[in-house]
């Protein structure tokens, strides 16, 4: 055979050979960049870094507007016997520094139509003399069934991180007290926010909800227990630039909590434990980008102090005192958990058919060398809206 004849041969055969290995090697190195935190068709190297940083942040500060408030705790009320009505403002809204918050229910409704009711019998007696009689007013108990409806709007501007944003928080929920020692009911939280870096082209806005069943039982006349739990999702969007990631987040709340109210010579005392739960944990539409998680297990606890002393004609002034203190123990603090102590005070002026002013100062320092202490003051005032003509 000729030697030009094998040489050909070769030369024919390693064509097949060659496609093999060239087709072995582009399978071989595509999982590799599957796995890479920014993976070959993810919309830029900038959504990798900074779209997880902004969705954890505006999932934490979500979770924190959620544990300040407890509406379901507020709806205790409803239980106080005889538990007469006093509201004299269908809607209430209330100032506080840059945000607001409001708040309305059937109840103060009812009250505020009652009380409306009553001054125009005032006026018609007024005109008419002192030959008519008005009958006696009756408070009437509250109604079994109640709906209501509380919100938040606030805002921020944080120059430590270049961020500024806002939100909104609603609940709108319904009871029925079955006894003067026992409540039921369910709430709905449904929250839209929006942050933004100041000096950068990103940010991120998102909307999530919540819904659950609460429960408040008097134990003794003077101790009582409630419990609520939550459950929901969220919805996320990051921008940067003209790039974009999605975070959907699953959300859950529990929490269990006794109050201890006593009255010692005109002064109210009350005592407050509660183990509070929430988890908030996402993850990204894009393969490679770190989700978020936010897990949070609080014991907290303190006593307030207040009394009620009448000024006259209707009016009050209330001062009062608290102390609050609470400890992290998720998994990361078990081991050197952490107390955040809050001391503060403050006074309410109140006439309940003009308005109710509430000032309050406090201060809060951290356990941990990490923390620094913070000082606090906010005034708020509620009016009637029949002050505005409504």
């Amino acid at each position: 055979m000729d030697c030009r004849d094998l040489v050909l041969r070769g030369a024919y055969l390693s064509r097949p050979l060659a496609g093999v290995a060239l087709a072995a090697l582009l399978a071989s190195t595509t999982p590799v960049l599957a796995e890479e935190m920014c993976p070959i068709g993810a919309p830029g190297i900038a959504v990798c870094g900074a779209a997880p940083d902004l969705a954890q942040d505006l999932s934490k500060r979500r979770v924190d507007r959620t544990l300040a408030t407890n509406p379901a705790g507020e709806r205790l009320g409803r239980l106080d016997a005889p538990g007469t009505i006093e509201a004299t403002q269908p809607f209430g809204m209330t100032p506080d520094g840059n945000n607001a918050n409001f708040n309305t229910s059937l109840t103060q409704w009812s009250a505020a139509l009652s009380a409306a009711e009553l001054e125009r019998l005032k006026k018609v007696k007024e005109t008419s003399g002192d030959d008519l009689v008005l009958p006696k007013t009756v408070k009437s108990p509250p109604p079994k069934f109640d709906m209501w409806a509380k919100g938040r709007r606030e805002s921020f501007s944080d120059g430590a991180t270049d961020k500024e944003g806002d939100a909104l928080t609603t609940y709108v929920g319904a009871d029925y007290r079955m006894s003067q020692d026992f409540l039921f009911g369910g709430l709905v939280q449904f929250d839209e926010s929006r942050q933004s870096v100041v000096i950068a082209p990103e940010g991120i806005d998102g909307k999530a909800y919540m819904a659950g069943p609460y429960m408040a039982y008097r134990v003794t006349p003077h101790v009582t227990v409630d419990a609520k739990a939550a459950w929901g999702s969220a919805q996320d969007s990051a921008w940067i630039s003209d790039n974009n990631a999605h975070f959907d987040t699953a959300r859950m709340l529990s929490e269990a909590k006794v109050k201890g109210s006593w009255a010692i010579d005109q002064w109210q005392l009350s005592q407050i434990g509660a183990v509070t739960y929430f988890d908030e944990t996402g993850d990204s539409n894009i393969g490679g980008i770190a989700g978020t998680s936010v897990d949070v297990t609080r014991f907290s606890m303190g006593p307030e102090l207040k009394r009620q002393f009448a000024t006259g004609n209707g009016a009050s002034v209330e001062p009062f005192a608290f102390f609050k203190s609470s400890v992290d123990l998720s998994n990361a603090a078990l081991q050197d958990p952490t107390a955040l102590n809050t001391v503060g005070g403050g006074v309410v002026l109140a006439k309940p058919e003009n308005f109710n002013i509430r000032a309050q100062a406090d201060y809060t320092e951290s356990m941990s060398d990490i923390g620094e202490p913070e000082a606090r003051g906010k005034v708020s005032v509620s009016v009637p809206s029949s002050l505005f003509g409504f």
